[in-house]
């Protein structure tokens, strides 16, 4: 972890990867490998890690979570709001997990809103717009950008 404190995530990935060779069984080393990469951007291996996690540790909360944030930067919001349920079932006490699963909730409710629209008849005003979103989607997104939030994932690392 300190590799990764000094912006070394390669060397952190190394590490983490040489810890699961000396000790297979080793779920803390398998998460941490995963944020590691994930960091990295190497989503498919970090997928692959905390998926090995789960199946050697299947009570393994941050695993979960992880593997969710994941899923949902790979735009699979209903994988990543089921592994964030799944590490709330098992840790109801983290804020993290309902931070993550809300924003994964708030962005699948986003994409629903988007496939629900009204195409414009053909005779109609030009001035109008082409799509008009449904539901109170944008108004809560005007609110969003008032107070300038940004989607911020919470990653769970592993000090077992």
């Amino acid at each position: 972890m300190a590799f990764e404190a000094l912006g070394k995530t390669k060397e952190a990935a190394k590490d983490y990867a040489r810890a699961s060779q000396i000790n297979p069984q080793s779920v803390a080393a398998l998460n941490n490998r995963g944020t590691a990469r994930m960091e990295e951007r190497k989503y498919e291996a970090a997928l692959a890690d905390f998926s090995k996690a789960i199946k050697l540790k299947p009570d393994f909360a941050p695993a979960y979570n992880n593997r969710g944030m994941v899923q949902a930067t790979l735009g699979k919001m209903d994988a990543a709001v089921a592994d964030y349920s799944k590490a709330l079932q098992l840790n109801g006490n983290n804020a993290s997990f309902y931070l993550n699963r809300g924003l994964a909730y708030a962005s699948l409710d986003k994409m629903m809103r988007r496939s629900q629209t009204i195409p414009q008849p053909s005779n109609s005003n030009p001035i109008m717009p082409r799509r008009i979103t449904l539901g109170p989607w944008s108004v809560w997104r005007s609110q969003i950008k008032k107070l300038k939030l940004k989607r911020i994932w919470i990653r769970q690392r592993s000090f077992i």
